[in-house]
């Protein structure tokens, strides 16, 4: 039992370290993001100003989280690529969202305003929540594949 225990306190020191490391959030400026996500934020989100821009590192990934002073945010991948943008009560700038989903949802709900989209970064589909309270999930091929409301 003694030896049980010892082992079991091995892994626990062991682990501890890459515990910490997995929540190791930090606050950064933008000139920190990756170039990607600030072209991003200047091209469509140049009239907004940032209230919070905070780095994520977890063990094996890296990401960010901008939010600005109306509550909007963005959430970006390693590389500066957006995953994720939830405008609250404002519309998603048109330009950002992929130009079969836009076609779609202007035929289907033409008077609707998209809040919040993300992809998913494995499966590549994306959820459209509309202000509504719809929520559109599209493949990735951008084909509708069903919705919650």
């Amino acid at each position: 039992m003694k030896h049980i225990t010892q082992i079991i306190a091995l892994i626990f020191l062991v682990a501890l370290p890459f515990s910490s490391m997995a929540d190791n959030d930090r606050i950064i400026q933008i000139h920190q993001l990756p170039a990607n996500a600030q072209k991003f934020i200047k091209k469509h989100f140049t009239e907004l100003k940032p209230s919070l821009i905070k780095q994520d590192n977890d063990l094996f990934d890296k990401s960010y989280t901008v939010i600005f002073n109306n509550g909007t945010k963005i959430e970006f991948g390693k590389n500066g690529t957006w995953k994720e943008i939830d405008c609250k009560n404002s519309s998603i700038p048109q330009e950002v969202i992929p130009a079969t989903i836009l076609s779609f949802i202007k035929e289907h709900y033409p008077n609707a305003k998209v809040l919040e989209i993300d992809i998913d970064d494995d499966s590549k589909k994306y959820d459209v929540e509309l202000d509504s309270g719809i929520t559109l999930k599209f493949n990735k091929h951008q084909q509708l594949i069903g919705l919650d409301d």
